[in-house]
């Protein structure tokens, strides 16, 4: 059962750090750091961290737990006081904020409640830019989210842009292993200078280096991704040429316009080559396996007519897919392209394998096929 406003919340991880960009100063003010600095409060998890990454890391290997980038990155305009937040807007309007009244914090509806600072009817530091970012930190080895942290303006739409990038081209982000750095970037910020014993802002400006935010796809699974897709985009060719590694096939058509077809020219005979023949279902039943299936006790070069006697239909079509498999080599493709015929032909690939039941007496039992 349920209990209204407790129970049934939207799915999370449990969260098991931290990491931040920088820290503050023997004198309370913030000062960029070049590395990553992993904070936690659960025992022995900071432990771990240092003794994969060491103290001052600049590259981690995560995942990201979520499907999209708007469930794995959120980025606000925030204002806080000693006591906590203050509200949280998106630089128009106002998603949460406290009741001065009652100390409690209040959600308005979309789009009803302005920033006081956006509309100028507060003055004074205001509110701040905030991204949040969720990872798995893979060699941790737990079912847990680190949030990333970040406050530096140039972070934020860079990190957006990376993410929506990456989504824009797979669709999911969840398994796909990434590398979170910090790289140094000349960017441009205001001078400061002591007034009346305070630093204030000028209207001068410098560039500095500042170590930003990046995150990209592990160039390992990049490099195999990439190589898919060149694969992909070549012409359909004929399984056996792949397998022979002969010559590609003869693309018809030409770009020549008709009457500058030069006139034709006599070449020697030669054998005509082997028209490719389509594997034919027995011949996919044939085909092995490259992994094992400890699951249902079928091993790697066990044929795939034991997966379908075993009536392994969603093993057979996972076989189907490019993400089954680590890269596009023939032995492969071969058994993509086999699992396909079987999962087209599934009814008939089982009475083929299938054994009776057992004879009526008197019948006379025909051969079996395998």
């Amino acid at each position: 059962m349920a209990i209204k406003g407790l129970t049934h919340q939207q799915p999370q991880f449990p969260q098991i750090g931290q990491l931040r960009k920088g820290k503050r100063d023997e004198n309370g003010r913030p000062m960029d750091l070049d590395y990553f600095r992993f904070t936690s409060e659960i025992p022995g998890v900071e432990e771990t961290f240092t003794s994969i990454y060491g103290e001052e890391p600049r590259l981690i290997n995560v995942f990201l737990p979520h499907q999209t980038t708007d469930e794995n990155w959120e980025a606000w305009n925030e204002e806080y006081v000693a006591s906590g937040l203050v509200h949280r807007c998106d630089g128009e309007f106002v998603m949460r904020y406290r009741d001065k009244q009652t100390g409690t914090y209040v959600t308005p509806e979309p789009n009803t409640v302005k920033c006081p600072y956006a509309t100028g009817e507060r003055e004074g530091p205001g509110c701040h830019p905030v991204g949040r970012l969720q990872v798995v930190i893979r060699e941790l080895k737990r079912f847990a989210y680190v949030m990333v942290i970040t406050t530096a303006f140039n972070d934020i739409p860079k990190l957006d842009a990376q993410l929506r990038a990456l989504e824009g081209i797979y669709g999911d982000l969840r398994g796909i292993p990434m590398q979170l750095r910090r790289q140094p970037a000349k960017i441009s910020t205001p001078k400061s200078e002591k007034i009346d014993g305070k630093w204030e802002k000028t209207s001068e400006r410098a560039r500095r280096e500042s170590w930003l935010l990046s995150i990209e796809a592990a160039p390992s699974w990049a490099g195999l991704q990439l190589e898919s897709q060149r694969i992909q985009a070549l012409p359909d060719v004929p399984m056996k040429q792949i397998e022979a590694g002969g010559p590609p096939p003869i693309i018809e058509g030409t770009f020549r316009d008709a009457e500058d077809e030069p006139a034709e020219i006599e070449t020697p005979e030669t054998e005509a080559p082997e028209t490719e023949v389509p594997m034919t279902l027995r011949e996919a039943l044939m085909v092995p396996l490259l992994k094992a299936a400890p699951k249902l006790e079928l091993k790697a070069g066990d044929t795939l007519l034991e997966a379908v006697k075993k009536d392994a239909k969603d093993l057979v079509e996972y076989l189907t897919q490019s993400s089954s498999y680590s890269g596009p080599t023939v032995e492969n493709l071969r058994l993509q392209a086999a699992a396909s015929i079987i999962i087209n032909s599934w009814d008939e690939a089982r009475e083929l394998v299938v054994e009776p039941e057992g004879p009526v007496e008197g019948e006379k039992v025909e051969g079996t096929l395998f």
